[in-house]
């Protein structure tokens, strides 16, 4: 065999410059390449062997001389391989740099690599034929890319098939711009990947913040160190084709450590040199413990396809015993450092990073609009009364979420949850009678348990608090000094001059209530008591009568289940969602328990902001009732969905009204809302001014709420729930 290194100087030596234009261009007639530049292809031989093949540039890895053990580029590799499946490189088909002739053929393009032969191939002539062709059925990912391979002869032949855009539908380009790279501040060059219409490029998997990993477990996050820009346009870039980690789920089903990664769904053409694109910025729900936007709810694409003019950012966010773990063990100064509000640190680093790296995509970061839903909802409530997140975003829309009882959880109720996983971890083993040296050897031992372990074993305890989510953000003092319902009560309580969007489901609650879905009037009374007291359950009735059922006796929920199913989602969400407009609209305050007027107040404040307050009424595919996140599918234009299938125009409407939010601050401005569509009216405390936006296929506008419910939940919530964690009773199924 002769050795590679010779073989490497032979083809330099015989190669001259003259041959080779711009060694960093992949372009080919009309065809880009550049997505594919170091991406390894690969295929099996006929046998036993396999191919590797970089269509751009180099293959990132070597050819490895088995006599030499010189490693050795290129762009096309054949190795010898056993049944075994152990393989070894043998020869380096196609060298560093080398620019291929190339022709069009009817479904793409055809590479034509030649040089001279050599000993070892006994071949005057080396031939490489690389055809790429146009295959709907396959991956628009470069790295997923299908290619077969064979040798006749002293050629080598390989048909590579791809949908991606460069390929399907090529466009003559004259610059060095490809939609599918992006240079960031914070990360450098990355290489993401273009959708099959070549209308939305997406970026996957961006870290924003360094792993918090081993002493970095509870703990704030961490900066990257910004990438250094003399050398951005030259280095390799960050492959951003693929979803990074999700964050672990409560109870270890999936998810990593290391998971502090964000995703951009951008569109392919820039915007016009006077306006940038605004930002839609995702926080998953999931009760605090569980989600991720590396699915379908989080998938920007459908709404960059729709609309062309916005950018969407989903996040990932330590969740659980990794992100709402709150307890005095883990500061040194109480007055100083928070606790058990990572999980909210690190959706304000993603923030920050979209400040800092966002202009590269298009987007215009003085137009961020940040929305969630579920917990996603309360974490936007959450950075809303929140200085350190304040200047980050000057949107909110927060579904299902705005400002109740389980958007937080007070520090005692945080550290039951530490109490019980200390022992669950075997971390209270040694008998130290010092506190401090015990504390301190106590959370290092906590940092050593495995993370899946963990996870499993937050999925074990039971919730600390009444009507609320096993972890929460925690009010340490630090991070939050008070309850979220209180600061937004206060003058200046709240982010200046950013308008709120916000609202519920016709039955949020229905799916929360811990209780028989065939249930008895003696089971709803036991369910009143539990909940809000022997007081209370009396007046409860009296203001929920059964005769408001709405369905047929065929309905699987019977009328007492159905009365739970009503307090439990006004309480919960659609009072408290009402507490919210009054507060933002008249910059504080309460609505006034007693008046028949809706927006009565105690104290005007004067710095409210424009408030818009939906109500989700749209019941989902051969469904009665609409629950908690149904409204989902349709905010992400979810085509495929059921009730999307069923009501595209709804869809429409919702996807329109909420980037809109984005673009301009108003639902109403901005893209035009399909025909007939009603104005969506801001919230007023003036009398008949609370009207509500119901999101529905006649869409309707509801003129105030049941003044008597919500006041009676108003004074409860205040008065109890409001103001601490409501310790569980005996009666509470899973519940310390």
């Amino acid at each position: 065999m002769l050795p590679f290194l010779f073989l490497l100087v032979l083809f330099v030596a015989t190669h001259t410059k003259a041959n080779r234009p711009n060694k960093t261009s992949c372009r080919y007639k009309e065809y880009n390449l550049e997505p594919f530049r170091n991406v390894t292809l690969t295929a099996k031989g006929k046998t036993g062997g396999k191919f590797e093949v970089s269509l751009c540039g180099n293959l990132p890895q070597f050819c490895v001389d088995s006599l030499t053990h010189n490693k050795i580029p290129g762009q096309v590799f054949t190795y010898f391989g056993d049944s075994n499946n152990s393989f070894h490189c043998w020869d380096v088909l196609v060298l560093p740099d080398v620019v291929p002739a190339s022709q069009k053929t009817p479904d793409g393009l055809q590479l034509v690599y030649s040089r001279r032969g050599d000993a070892h191939l006994s071949c005057d002539v080396v031939q490489v034929v690389a055809t790429i062709s146009c295959q709907r059925n396959a991956s628009s990912l470069p790295s997923k890319a299908t290619m077969t391979g064979y040798q006749k002869g002293c050629s080598w032949y390989f048909n590579i098939q791809s949908s991606h855009p460069n390929i399907c539908t090529p466009k003559l380009t004259t610059t060095d711009d490809d939609p599918s790279r992006v240079t960031t501040t914070t990360n450098g060059p990355l290489q993401g990947v273009v959708s099959t219409s070549g209308n939305t490029r997406s970026f996957l998997g961006i870290p924003y913040a360094q792993p918090p990993v081993d002493d970095l477990r509870w703990q704030p996050p961490r900066a990257l160190v910004p990438h250094a820009t003399t050398t951005a346009a030259s280095s390799t870039p960050y492959d951003a084709t693929k979803f990074a980690s999700s964050c672990w789920q409560q109870g270890g089903s999936f998810g990593h450590e290391d998971c502090l990664y964000l995703n951009v769904y951008a569109p392919v053409d820039q915007p016009s040199s006077s306006s940038s694109y605004p930002i839609l910025f995702w926080i998953h729900g999931g009760c605090y413990v569980s989600g991720t936007p590396n699915a379908d709810l989080g998938n920007g694409t459908a709404l960059v396809e729709q609309f062309k003019d916005v950018i969407i950012v989903s996040v990932t966010y330590r969740l659980h015993a990794f992100g709402f773990l709150g307890t005095n063990a883990l500061r040194h100064h109480r007055h100083k450092e928070s606790t058990g509000n990572w999980g909210i640190q690190d959706q304000r680093m993603g923030m920050r990073w979209v400040q800092e790296n966002i202009a590269a995509f298009g987007g215009d970061p003085k137009r961020v609009l940040i929305f969630g839903q579920s917990a996603g909802a309360g974490s936007v409530a959450t950075h809303l009364v929140t200085r350190k997140s304040w200047g980050l975003f000057s949107r909110a829309v927060m579904e299902s979420g705005s400002y109740t009882d389980w958007i937080a959880m007070d520090l005692q109720g945080s550290e039951k949850n530490w109490k019980a996983l200390v022992t669950k971890c075997g971390c209270d083993k040694e008998a130290i009678v010092d506190e401090e040296t015990k504390k301190k050897k106590t959370v290092a031992c906590m940092r050593q348990v495995p993370a899946q372990r963990l996870a499993t074993l937050a999925g074990t305890l039971n919730v600390p608090c009444r009507d609320g989510c096993t972890f929460a953000p925690v009010v340490d003092g630090v991070e939050m000094k008070e309850y979220p319902w209180h600061l937004i009560a206060k003058k200046h309580g709240r982010a200046p001059n950013v308008p709120v969007m916000h609202g519920s489901n016709l039955d949020d609650g229905l799916l929360f209530v811990n209780m028989s879905r065939s249930g008895t009037d003696k089971d709803l009374n036991v369910w009143i008591r539990k909940m809000y007291g022997e007081k209370n359950v009396k007046p409860m009735k009296a203001l929920y009568p059964l005769n408001e059922y709405p369905w047929e006796v065929s309905s699987p929920l019977t009328k007492h289940f159905w009365v739970a199913d009503q307090i439990e989602t006004d309480f919960a969400y659609f009072c408290g969602a009402h507490r919210t407009s009054y507060a933002f609209t008249n910059g504080g305050g309460y609505p006034r328990v007693g008046s028949e007027n809706a927006s009565g107040t105690s104290k005007q404040h004067g710095d409210g902001v424009p408030v818009f307050q939906y109500r989700f009424a749209q019941k989902a595919h051969q469904d009665t009732t609409v629950l908690h996140g149904d409204e989902l599918p349709f905010v992400w234009l979810e085509v495929k969905h059921e009730s999307v299938k069923e009501q595209p125009v709804v869809a429409q409407v919702i996807s329109t009204l909420w980037t809109n939010f984005a673009r301009t601050g108003n639902p109403n401005h901005g893209v035009a809302l399909p025909l007939g569509t009603p104005v969506f009216p801001q919230w007023s405390t003036k009398k008949g001014g609370d009207q509500v936006y119901q999101l529905q296929e006649k869409i309707e506008i509801v003129n105030g709420v049941d003044r008597a419910r919500c006041q009676l939940i108003d004074r409860e919530f205040l008065e109890t729930f409001g103001e601490r964690c409501l310790p569980c009773t005996v009666e509470d199924v899973n519940c310390n």
